[in-house]
């Protein structure tokens, strides 16, 4: 695994780890949702990307200042 992006902000109160592989619309969706928490303190949003294709995390990234990306190698996890 290797660290693309640190997250950036400060500490948080919770962290949304998502594991991602041609995520999609709906993977941003899911950001969006959880950027928008109240009452949790910040929220880190942290993704491990195995191997995305599709342009998703690279348009969560510019969507997101705070995120954090995970490379992982493809076929390391299965997502199930």
């Amino acid at each position: 695994m290797r660290l693309r992006r640190p997250a950036e902000g400060p500490c948080p109160g919770v962290s949304v780890v998502v594991p991602v592989l041609d995520g999609g619309a709906g993977l941003l969706r899911l950001l969006a949702a959880a950027s928008e928490q109240v009452g949790l303190g910040a929220v880190e949003l942290l993704i491990a990307d195995s191997g995305s294709r599709d342009g998703a995390v690279v348009e969560a990234m510019e969507r997101f200042a705070q995120l954090g990306v995970w490379d992982v190698p493809p076929g390391t996890f299965d997502h199930g």
